[in-house]
């Protein structure tokens, strides 16, 4: 059975305007199969600035965390009535332990085998 959930993930850092890094936590639907394959949907969600100025700080994005629970409920609407699509979605890394995980890494050993 095929199975959507949220993924969180913590993207690129950037300067603030003082000079301070700051980083984001992004939120995007991932649809996994049942041998452990993967795809993420295109669409992230900043849903958290994360930084350090003179003190560390958080600040929550609500807008975007509502809004990636509700592609996420859109999206389950199209998966159990049969119509998602995967034109646009990015195949990301399988399921640790899957039988993809064994099969991707079967296949990066012999690339590196072939490699020397």
């Amino acid at each position: 059975m095929m199975t959507l959930s949220i993924r969180n993930d913590i993207a690129n850092s950037v300067k603030g305007e003082c000079g301070e890094d700051i980083c984001s936590e992004v939120e995007y639907v991932v649809l996994t199969l049942p041998n452990g394959r993967r795809w993420a949907h295109p669409e992230s969600f900043e849903v958290v600035s994360i930084g350090y100025d003179e003190f560390p700080f958080r600040y929550p994005n609500k807008a975007e965390a509502a809004t990636v629970r509700l592609l996420l409920q859109q999206l389950q609407e199209e998966l159990d009535a049969g119509a998602l699509k995967l034109d646009d979605w990015v195949e990301i890394d399988p399921v640790y332990g899957s039988d993809s995980w064994d099969s991707e890494c079967e296949w990066r050993l012999a690339q590196l085998d072939k490699d020397r």
